[in-house]
């Protein structure tokens, strides 16, 4: 049983070295690598040694032919030790690693100091219980060196566990996202269930078993040997390793996929952007020069009214005429200076290949977007103050950006007919580990699943209207994309859409 945890780890931790190149993945296969190493140095130190219960010895050798290839395979008793302060030394290191990687909260310029304290404690760790050294050290010493020594190692290695541990629950409460808090959980999970496995395999066990009485330790009776009810919480704690082991592995490469996504651009979208800019440019260019020389006939058409506007003073039967004419030309210059707008969106949500990037405050651009709202959105829109963070910015470009997702808030709410509580839409700021969020919620009609894969293509919109050409969402990924950013939605038919607006953080604000 113990053997299909050891597979796993082998084979989980082989998976994520070579599929995915994070950091993260390469500290928690070195966790596993030490694990492996503490229970193989118990498994010979068991074989070895004999006096296990059938049950245990099942549980750990699975086949009496396995239990005889460890039993009388050529190994030293100092080098049963050697394995057993290797493995704990690997795991030491690797999980504060681990921790340390994953922490936003210890500052990127103290992070060497921290490694390098966790290396020396690993480091010391090993050579304590190094079979030579630890023989040189107990040479002339009483009894009580040997327990003093355990006390202070066993004790310390539980405070190096608690305080990773706290270290990485107070980073996971700190995700605010629930997409990425979600795939972390469970590497979180992944980690407890490691460090529960050292604690019995490294702590409350022999330290080192080359000095008999160290080997002799009072929680091995009620681990290994006495306790009936150990079989049954073995059982439980090996199920639980194997499927956490394979669930933690896996989300920890969805996790660091989507921590690789952020900042960098969706291929397929930029496909078809990179594939529509030119043929978008000579069209909008020509579309562009025909309404403003139909600009230059409405002006006409005006000058021409209003010299009419004249005679019909004195000839009264013509004013209806006159009047009837004036609304047609009206409606024909607001509908043609509609679509110059539009024709001005479309052209700059292809043309932003270069930006000027400036720190900007979350709270400036917050204000900004809020001037460009109507009275009845102002009203609408729920907000609170931002973190005072810096992020590099083209605030016109960003600006725009964050309106054009709360317009379609703002429409999303108009258009939820079954809206039974009262409408609402959110724009809040917040800090996700290096990244600053703009999150803009709203309890509109939502996306339907069938949508969501179109919902940034180019002149793809849901809505049926004669001045949207769906070139907002589009905009918007160019935009974000361009700021180094990344773009991510949640939706509930009926019950509306969150957008999160990734944006790395340039340094916090005086």
């Amino acid at each position: 049983m113990i053997l299909f945890i050891l597979a796993v780890m082998m084979i989980t931790g082989i998976l994520l070295v070579t599929t995915s190149m994070k950091s993260s993945s390469t500290w928690l296969t070195g966790c596993f690598a030490g694990s492996i190493l503490l229970i193989v140095g118990f498994m010979y130190y068991f074989a070895k040694s004999g006096g296990l219960p059938f049950q245990m010895e099942f549980i750990f050798f699975l086949h009496p032919d396995i239990h005889r290839f460890f039993q009388y395979s050529t190994i030293t008793i100092d080098e049963m030790s050697r394995l057993l302060s290797i493995g704990r030394a690997v795991f030491l290191f690797f999980l504060a690693g681990f921790v340390i990687n994953a922490s936003t909260i210890i500052q990127p310029r103290i992070k060497p100091f921290v490694y390098a304290a966790a290396f020396l404690f690993a480091l010391s760790s090993y050579l304590i219980y190094e079979p030579i050294v630890y023989a040189r050290l107990a040479e002339h010493s009483p009894d009580s060196f040997h327990h003093r020594t355990a006390f202070i190692m066993r004790a310390s290695y539980l405070l190096h566990e608690l305080a990773l541990l706290t270290l990485l629950t107070r980073e996971l409460r700190r995700m605010r996202t629930p997409w990425l808090r979600n795939k972390f959980m469970i590497v979180f999970v992944t980690v407890v269930n490691l460090a529960v496995i050292f604690l019995l395999f490294g702590v409350f066990s022999p330290l080192q078993v080359s000095h008999a009485i160290t080997a002799t330790y009072f929680y091995m009776g009620s681990l290994y040997y006495n306790n009936p009810l150990s079989i049954i919480q073995w059982y439980a704690l090996i199920g639980v390793s194997f499927v956490v082991t394979i669930f933690g592995a896996f989300s920890l490469w969805r996790y660091n996929k989507l921590i690789g996504q952020i900042g960098k651009p969706e291929m397929l979208v930029e496909k078809k952007i990179r594939q529509s800019d030119m043929g978008v440019r000579v069209f909008t260019h020509g579309i562009k020069n025909q309404i403003l020389a139909q600009r230059v006939l409405i002006r006409n058409l005006k000058k021409q009214l209003a010299a009419a506007s004249d005679d019909d003073e004195r000839d009264s039967s013509r004013i209806g005429r006159t009047s009837l004419i004036r609304d047609d030309i009206d409606r024909l210059s607001a509908s043609n200076d509609q679509i110059l707008q539009r024709m001005d969106e479309l052209y700059s949500a292809f043309k932003t290949n270069r930006m000027r990037l400036r720190p900007t405050s979350l709270q400036l651009i917050c204000e900004q977007v809020l001037t460009k709202l109507d009275p009845e959105q102002r009203a609408l829109i729920q907000t609170k103050p931002f973190k005072d963070q810096l992020i590099l910015a083209d605030l016109p470009y960003l600006v725009q950006t964050v309106y054009n997702l709360l317009s379609n808030a703002f429409d999303a709410v108009r258009d939820n007919k079954s809206l039974a509580r009262p409408a609402y839409v959110s724009l809040y700021g917040y800090l996700a580990g290096h990244y600053a969020v703009l999150q803009i919620k709203d309890n509109g009609v939502g996306i339907d699943k069938s949508q969501r894969h179109q919902l940034f293509d180019p002149f793809y919109t849901r809505k049926n209207s004669d001045t949207n050409w769906g070139l907002g969402l589009s905009y918007v990924q160019q935009t974000v994309k361009a700021h180094f950013g990344y773009v991510r939605f949640d939706s509930k038919l009926g019950e509306g859409t969150t957008f999160y607006v990734y944006l790395p953080i340039y340094r916090a604000a005086d």
